[in-house]
C-alpha cells in the first residue's frame, strides 16, 4: 500500500473486505468445503477490518458500512 493515500487504501480494504466476505458467504453454502479456507477467510477479513479501522482513525471517524 506504500505510494498510495491513505484514502486509496481505505477504498482498496473496502473493496478486498467485500470480495472477501462475498468468497466466504460462498464457501460456508458449500458442503464439506475445507474448514482451514474458512478459517482464512475469516482471519483475512478480521486484519483487513482492523487495518481499515485505523486508517479510518486517521482520515477522521470515518466507519466501513456507514459511507
Amino acid at each position: 500500500m506504500y505510494g498510495k493515500t491513505l484514502s486509496q487504501c481505505r477504498e482498496e480494504l473496502i473493496e478486498y473486505i467485500k470480495r472477501e466476505e462475498s468468497y466466504l458467504n460462498t464457501l460456508e453454502m458449500t458442503p464439506n468445503f475445507l474448514e482451514k479456507i474458512k478459517q482464512e477467510a475469516r482471519e483475512n477479513i478480521r486484519k483487513a477490518k482492523q487495518e481499515l479501522k485505523e486508517i479510518e482513525k486517521i482520515l477522521g471517524g470515518k466507519e466501513y458500512g456507514k459511507h
